[in-house]
């Protein structure tokens, strides 16, 4: 498995943690094709990019962009939601070999930490003349790097 879809699979199970004690919270790797349960947030990856890293030698580092739409019953879920996460991502993403296997049968090896050098959460307006159903919707966008334990 690449390690940037470890990446992925990581940050989605460490959302699962973050939100343990939120019993009916639906946590999703990329969009639902089906009718969303509420409160819900997805993880869509973004952005990768490569930027120099040390003067005089090619080493870079992969810059990531990640989004994590929430869907909320009213705008104080989605704050609180929100909220939480900017405060939960200081402490960086643990990365795990999930080659090994996969939580919870398994408890796969630390291979790294995905860290976050900024954040932002966008609170998105809701027209209700233009949707059937209505969700209260935020993102949080996180930028992070990955160090190597």
């Amino acid at each position: 498995m690449e390690l940037e879809r470890k990446k992925d699979i990581s940050i989605v199970y460490w959302l699962m943690d973050v939100f343990s004690d939120v019993s009916n919270i639906t946590i999703l790797d990329e969009y639902s094709n089906k009718e969303l349960e509420v409160p819900s947030l997805a993880l869509q990856t973004g952005q990768i990019t490569a930027e120099d890293f040390q003067l005089g030698d090619r080493t870079q580092k992969l810059i990531r962009l990640w989004h994590i739409d929430i869907y909320a019953k009213s705008t104080e879920q989605r704050n609180e939601i929100a909220y939480r996460l900017l405060r939960e991502v200081d402490d960086g993403i643990p990365v795990y070999d999930y080659d090994e296997g996969f939580p919870p049968d398994y408890d796969p090896t630390k291979i790294g930490t995905i860290g976050v050098f900024s954040k932002e959460y966008t609170p998105i307006a809701v027209v209700p003349e233009l949707l059937e159903k209505i969700y209260w919707r935020g993102a949080v966008t996180i930028f992070t790097d990955y160090s190597e334990v």
